[in-house]
């Protein structure tokens, strides 16, 4: 007899699935330090507290300033030109 195939998305493995919720209180001070570091970081809040718990580097993404420096730049390398004697 053939295995009818269900739809939808297969089911997370245990340690995948996210089944416990933290409350955590904040003053001011805290929830706008939390809210600016993830917002440089371009990630949710939520996000941010999860990788900051596993220990990995969280860091800040180039600002659309910078991407504008780092374009001018590799507009710059793309125009050099060579001098032939």
């Amino acid at each position: 007899m053939e295995k009818i195939k269900k739809g939808g998305r297969p089911a997370k493995r245990l340690g995948e699935k996210r089944r416990y919720t933290v409350s955590v209180k904040l003053n001011t001070r805290e929830f706008l330090a939390l809210k600016a570091k993830a917002g440089t970081a371009g990630i949710s809040r939520s996000e941010f507290i999860r990788q900051s718990i596993s220990g990995s580097v969280i860091r800040a993404r180039i600002t659309p300033e910078m991407n504008a420096h780092i374009r001018k730049l590799a507009g710059m390398g793309n125009k050099v030109t060579v001098c032939r004697a």
